[in-house]
């Protein structure tokens, strides 16, 4: 008898393997067309299954804990929602500490990986649901292999000081995850049948939102999101609230307005995608395939591309596709920002790479070996007292380690320098604020690596560097703080940093623009935080109205463009209307800090929103 000790997909998949295995070994039909059906029905159709793992616990202890993951496959971006149930039937309180640590692999090369701890409670006799929010490490990039240890120790747990389990390892699709509501989850899985022939298909899990907390980062594991409009509408307002904020920081959602497939009468029907922060919200199916990429620019500026994997995936009266780049999904997932705005181009990441001068070390190196051979020989050991090496040696080897030590301080400093640019996107009528963060910077000596971050913070590290592909680099990220190997000493640092934070800043249209007579001048006040320089506010007909600044609390009257395209649309490169761009300076909610040692000699935000109030579209 064959007993399962997790519902993973690993376990599954490797089942479906090993029964395939004894098939053909054995030959007999039947045993073959065992191991074909078990691996494709474990390893294909329920590959989105979530993954459950009930810890073992002593009998002396009357309890039971049980940990839940919606996916079994992650890309380490975000967030990694786990729920843990525990059921105290003793007297006494309960506590366990679960400790978690992931770590990735892009092809050969070993990457950053990322231990976090959580505690775990549950009082006698009560029964107690916690939602862990397991921080990802890096930005998804191809062929990057993903894997996750969980430890758990405390009251009456198996083993003598922990027990572990590995989740997953690796990806059995594209390291892509897409979300299904339940009613649409028989759809689904007949449209992953169809794609059986098409290479790495994303996986697709079931996800039932009203068993997850309202927070967005139940959804942070998921690049796409279909669910129809019906249930969308019978979900909470808070959990509403946080899908939205998930679509705000690049996901992509489907509220499906029709049941089963697209009638005839639509299917040549243009579906426009409404744009929410930097992600989209379609009222229509998805397509065959699966596969949503963004392209073009925003709003009127460009279309949102639906693909599919293969053409042979196309199910009979559906429209053919153009074939699809999964690196596209990760590109959207991993800087959502890029259809919308231009934050750093590769000559700036360029100008702040590492001196290639070596010869200083080249130098040392030919000095130090003159000094403890020849001269160490010669003329502190001579022949007749080459006991001697016995301590000019070690001291010799000393003072080089404390004089490379003072060149290498010399030469790199203390702390860094960088450049950061952040976008804050206003949602407007939610006293909310998308943030998007992109930074890099070039380190020296590094005396300390603590620094406090938002525990709804995205913090990953991006391949600024091959450096960041040094095997054994530790981070963590415990509560509000992060630590360990986000920075190292003299090397290139690339990160990514996403936040939704609270704001009640907004820029109100009081008369004029586009909402008013055709000449009559844009007035504007701006109650956000800092100044808002180079001031662009797109009009009707395309007009351009700008101002030099825009101070918080005071009215201005814009002035029409001369004819010549401001240069901050430059970054934006889109343009819609009753919407304003503008660089800030003093921002409240960006930039997100990080490592304090740093200087940023180059500290840019950019801020979008549309002009609120009735005298707008």
């Amino acid at each position: 008898m064959i007993k399962f000790q997790k519902n993973s997909g690993a376990s599954r998949q490797s089942f479906g393997i090993w029964s395939l295995g004894i098939g053909i070994w054995n030959f007999p039909i039947w045993s073959l067309v065992i191991g074909v059906w078990s691996f494709s029905f474990f390893g294909l159709f329920l590959c989105g299954e979530p993954v459950v793992e009930n810890v073992p616990l002593y009998e002396t202890v009357d309890a039971t804990l049980t940990v839940t993951i919606p996916v079994n496959e992650w890309d380490g971006f975000g967030f990694l929602p786990v729920m843990v149930r525990a059921e105290n039937k003793s007297e006494e309180a309960c506590e366990w500490q679960f400790t978690f640590e992931h770590g990735s692999r892009n092809r050969r090369d070993a990457g950053l990986a990322l231990r976090s701890g959580f505690v775990v409670t549950a009082p006698g006799r009560a029964t107690r649901t916690t939602t862990l929010w397991l921080p990802g490490e890096g930005a998804p990039v191809s062929w990057r292999r993903v894997s996750l240890t969980m430890s758990v120790r405390g009251s009456g747990v198996q083993g003598r000081s922990a027990w572990s389990t590995q989740i997953f390892n690796g990806w059995r699709g594209n390291g892509l995850c897409f979300a299904v509501s339940p009613a649409l989850e028989a759809e689904y899985r007949a449209r992953r049948e169809r794609m059986d022939k098409a290479r790495n298909p994303p996986n697709t899990s079931v996800m039932r939102p009203e068993e997850w907390p309202a927070d967005w980062r139940a959804w942070s594991p998921f690049a796409v999101a279909v669910m129809t409009a019906g249930e969308f509408d019978a979900l909470d307002t808070a959990r509403q609230a946080a899908l939205r904020d998930w679509v705000a920081l690049g996901g992509r959602l489907y509220l499906k307005p029709f049941a089963g497939r697209r009638p005839p009468s639509l299917r040549n029907v243009t579906v426009t995608p409404e744009r929410h922060g930097m992600g989209t919200i379609t009222r229509d199916d998805m397509p065959p395939g699966l596969y949503v990429a963004s392209e073009g620019g925003y709003g009127g500026g460009g279309a949102v591309a639906m693909t599919v994997t293969s053409p042979s995936v196309k199910a009979a009266g559906e429209e053919e596709a153009p074939a699809a780049n999964p690196r596209e999904v990760r590109a959207l997932r991993a800087r959502p920002w890029q259809p919308l705005v231009k934050l750093f181009g590769p000559e700036e990441v360029d100008a702040l790479q590492l001196s290639q001068a070596t010869w200083w070390l080249i130098f040392f190196l030919l000095a130090f070996g003159v000094v403890i051979g020849p001269v160490n020989l010669f003329l502190w050991a001579p022949a007749g007292k080459r006991h001697r090496l016995f301590f000019t040696v070690p001291v010799i080897s000393l003072g080089a380690s404390a004089l490379l030590a003072l060149v290498i301080v010399f030469h790199d400093g203390f702390g860094g320098e960088g450049a950061r640019r952040a976008l804050v996107m206003l949602l407007p009528g939610e006293n909310k604020a998308v943030v998007a963060q992109q930074q890099v910077s070039r380190t020296g000596m590094l005396l300390g690596k603590n620094f406090a971050i938002a525990g709804d913070t995205v913090l990953a590290k991006t391949p600024a560097d091959s450096a960041n592909n040094i095997p054994g680099k530790m981070a963590e990220r415990q509560a509000d703080a992060a630590s360990g190997d986000w920075f190292t000493s003299r090397a290139m640092e690339g990160h990514v940093l996403l936040q939704v934070a609270p704001t009640r800043g907004r820029v109100e249209l009081l008369a004029g623009g586009a909402g008013g007579e055709q000449d009559a001048a844009p007035v504007v006040q701006s109650s956000m935080a800092g100044v808002l320089r180079d001031f662009v506010l797109v009009g009707a007909g395309e007009r351009l109205w700008t101002a030099d600044e825009v101070p918080p609390g005071r009215r201005v009257t814009l002035s029409l463009n001369d004819g010549r395209e401001p240069a901050i649309l430059d970054t934006f490169g889109w343009q819609e209307a009753g919407r304003f761009y503008a660089v800030m300076d003093g921002a409240d909610v960006a930039p997100i800090a990080t490592l304090g040692t740093i200087r940023w000699r180059d500290d840019k935000v950019f801020v979008t929103g549309r002009a609120e109030g009735g005298a707008g579209p």
